[in-house]
Parts: structure tokens; C-alpha cells; sequence
């Protein structure tokens, strides 16, 4: 150990030292907050993409019900605005997002899982969705509610 003269350069020393701990938990802590907070946003989002796809569901069996093409206009437009959302969220967790402020996935496991759910709404549930605000039927349309549910559970 360190040989020290006076009391005044141990105490120094000594408080030197505390502080130089106190700094590092500072910004280990800093540094898990933010990360947690990118964690909850990404939850957050996601768990927004599950109330976008049911609420698709529900615009699409209301347009299928609706007789005014007026209405159904304005429903079909609002349909698809919440679309673009919710391809701008669901491909923003897979490659990061500055609207969004989420960075992209890295890990193995959720990236597979991200691909396997975008995989089925671009070959499976969007090319459905298109179809049914172009031509609605209310068979159809209860059918892609049933489905949804299933994709939403993923």
C-alpha cells in the first residue's frame, strides 16, 4: 500500500477513490435506465402493433356492414393510414426507428421471431386486408377477425 506523509493526503486519497465508485454507479446507471427505456419503448410499440391489427380487423368488418360509400370512403382511408402505422412500427423493430426512437434488434431469437411475423403479414394477412377494403364481404371479413386473433397471440 501507499505510504502516506499526513493524514490530510490519505483522506484525499481515500475520498478520491469514493468518488471515482460514486461516478462509475452514476454511469452504469445512467446506462441501464436508457437501456430500459428503449426495452419499454419497443414493448410499448409492439404491444401498439397488437391494438392496430384488431382495430384493421374491426374497420374491415365495418366497411363489409356499411351501405354508404361515403362512409366506407372515409373508413377505408382511415383503414389505411392506420396500415402505414403499422408497417412503420413493425418494420422500425426490426431495423430501428428514428421516428420512434427504438433501435433494431440484434438478438437471435427475437430477430427470428420479428421476421416470422413480418413474413406473415406481408404473405398472408396484408395481401387479405387489401382485398377486403377493395371488395368487402362480411364472411371474409369475419373470417380475417377470427385470424387476426391468432396473428395478434404471435
Amino acid at each position: 500500500m501507499f505510504k502516506f506523509k499526513s493524514i490530510t493526503a490519505k483522506f484525499i486519497f481515500i475520498s478520491g477513490i469514493m468518488l471515482a465508485f460514486l461516478a462509475v454507479y452514476i454511469y452504469a446507471d445512467f446506462r441501464f435506465t436508457q437501456h430500459m427505456k428503449g426495452e419499454a419503448r419497443r414493448m410499448n410499440l409492439i404491444s401498439r402493433e397488437r391494438m392496430l391489427s384488431i382495430d384493421i380487423a374491426r374497420h374491415l368488418f365495418e366497411i363489409a356492414n356499411i351501405p354508404s360509400h361515403q362512409e366506407r370512403d372515409a373508413l377505408i382511408e382511415h383503414t389505411k393510414g392506420e396500415i402505414r402505422i403499422f408497417e412503420e412500427v413493425l418494420y422500425g423493430a426490426r431495423d430501428g426507428s428514428g421516428t420512434y426512437n427504438i433501435k433494431p434488434i440484434h438478438s437471435g431469437a427475437e430477430t427470428s421471431q420479428l421476421k416470422e411475423i413480418i413474413e406473415l403479414w406481408e404473405n398472408v394477412y396484408k395481401p387479405q386486408v387489401q382485398t377486403l377494403m377493395e371488395k368487402s364481404d362480411k364472411n371474409n371479413a369475419r373470417e380475417y377477425g377470427l385470424l387476426i386473433h391468432g396473428y395478434v397471440a404471435r
